[in-house]
């Protein structure tokens, strides 16, 4: 997925450009227009795939936004239960963070209240919070970026590593599977006993460093 302005869109062909894409655009440019009224950068942004095989482009939405110190920003009019601006920000770049990270980043910031009527000042207001939040988020990336990474340069020492996948495998050795799940925050770890260890020579191997599964 990536996102794309209106200049670079209209040079496409989409597969799956209709009427309902059509409407979506009608709406949001008059969202659009209200908008740059206090931020004149305000654009058109369209969030778009390509399908390798069939090489082909899909739009997946478009959203009326604004880039600011780095940022992408989504602004989105909400008319029930009466009308309020919501703004958002992108942060589908930071691999190694998701909705915990982003709980985590905005636990000890006070959230502004919702945008009734459009002005500069409640834009910034807005703006500012998601942009402390983004940084924090940016740092919790790194930090799980280099956590992940120690993690599997341990693990690329091992040569006896079965990998199920690029993020999944297993040890045994001596009666234990030690078996491990790397996810983009965080890895999940366990460590088993053979279950068919049950008699006394069973034990006295293990214990004595001896074992050899059969």
């Amino acid at each position: 997925m990536q996102w794309i302005n209106q200049q670079t869109f209209d040079g496409l062909a989409f597969t799956n450009k209709d009427g309902n894409l059509q409407e979506t655009v009608r709406q949001e440019s008059e969202l659009l227009k209200a908008l740059r009224e206090f931020v004149p950068e305000a654009e058109l942004c369209y969030r778009i795939s390509y399908d390798e095989n069939g090489c082909e482009n899909y739009c997946h939405g478009v959203y009326t936004c604004f880039r600011q110190d780095g940022i992408l920003f989504f602004v989105r009019k909400q008319t029930y239960p009466k009308t309020n601006y919501l703004i958002s920000f992108d942060w589908s770049n930071l691999k190694y963070a998701d909705n915990g990270s982003y709980h985590k980043a905005f636990q000890h910031f006070d959230r502004p209240n919702h945008i009734g009527v459009l002005s500069r000042r409640k834009i910034d207001d807005r703006v500012n919070y998601f942009t402390e939040g983004y940084r924090n988020m940016e740092r919790i990336d790194r930090e799980n970026e280099q956590t992940i990474g120690s993690f599997r340069k341990r693990l690329e020492a091992l040569p006896e590593i079965i990998w199920s996948s690029d993020n999944k495998g297993s040890i045994e050795r001596n009666g234990l599977t030690y078996s491990f799940e790397i996810h983009p925050t965080y890895y999940y770890e366990l460590v088993r006993l053979d279950s068919r260890l049950q008699t006394l020579d069973d034990f006295l191997a293990l214990s004595d460093n001896q074992y050899k599964r059969q």
